[in-house]
């Protein structure tokens, strides 16, 4: 019998902006069920939690450029210190030569029509953005990104095997609202930075599951708000998002003759305490 929200706790706004490369000939499909799915995933967790309100908006399209992106990043994400902010990234990513940080760049070209862009022009650092969100102040910050981290030549695999049979995740039906409650609403302040793929890895998606990183992502969070988890974290969250999304895989068939095994995916994962 967990003790009701507090008028403070109720009062927490839930900000998501989701960035899809979702016109893209090869990984579009994938990048759209991410972001559809992120939608109904964090709307549930609002519902759950009973938090009054849940904003959210989407840049895709004729929107999806590194201008809109900057404006929204300055406009629309206008955090309190209570409240929880949600910027996640699905599309082309890499690696900028000269930037050793981990974290990769996401590719903002339109590649039908902006092909012949400079890419290092028309891309941001998803560590950049991590710092103006942080900076924001607010309770919880999570900048996810699900793409590439090597190469600009290189791309993300699309497998096409059918995803395995399984337990479908229940969104809501045997969750804590303790764990819920531990997760999101803790009082320390939390940034968490995770992209799909360590440096000089690539993303791997399938249009049936979207990104490998973001159904695992989402099955890790739902298992760790059931009833049977005490005692949760954001580390135990990661740690099973990574294992899942490394062990499918490294399973996985990356052609359609089934010769070739896809290349290790290991998520990366930097979570950070304390506002600025």
């Amino acid at each position: 019998n967990p003790k009701a929200l507090t008028t403070s706790e109720r009062n927490v706004k839930l900000f998501l902006l989701f960035v899809a490369n979702v016109t893209d000939d090869k990984i579009g499909t994938a990048d759209r069920k991410n972001m559809n799915d992120a939608i109904t995933f964090f709307g549930k967790i609002k519902e759950f939690l009973g938090i009054d309100i849940f904003i959210y908006d989407t840049i895709t399209g004729q929107n999806f450029n590194k201008k809109f992106v900057i404006n929204k990043l300055n406009t629309f994400l206008t955090p309190g210190p209570n409240d929880i902010v949600v910027f996640y990234y699905s599309g082309h990513g890499f690696r900028q030569p000269r930037d050793g940080r981990p974290g990769p760049y996401i590719d903002l070209r339109d590649l039908r029509i902006d092909l012949k862009k400079k890419y290092l022009e028309n891309s941001l650092s998803m560590e950049d953005i991590a710092g103006i969100i942080k900076a924001k102040g607010a309770r919880l910050n999570l900048v996810l990104s699900d793409c590439c981290n090597d190469n600009v030549t290189s791309t993300n695999p699309m497998v096409l095997e059918q995803p395995l049979a399984g337990k479908k995740g229940g969104l809501g039906m045997n969750w804590s609202t303790q764990n819920c409650r531990d997760l999101f609403l803790s009082a320390t302040p939390t940034t968490i930075f995770a992209t799909a793929a360590s440096p000089y890895q690539l993303a791997i998606s399938n249009p049936f599951l979207g990104g490998y990183f973001s159904n695992f992502f989402r099955n890790a969070v739902e298992t760790n708000l059931s009833f049977s988890k005490t005692k949760v974290n954001w580390e135990d969250v990661f740690a099973q998002t990574k294992q899942q999304t490394e062990t499918k895989a490294g399973r996985t068939w990356c052609d359609e003759a089934k010769t070739v095994k896809c290349n290790r995916q290991l998520p990366y994962i930097n979570i950070m305490y304390g506002r600025f």
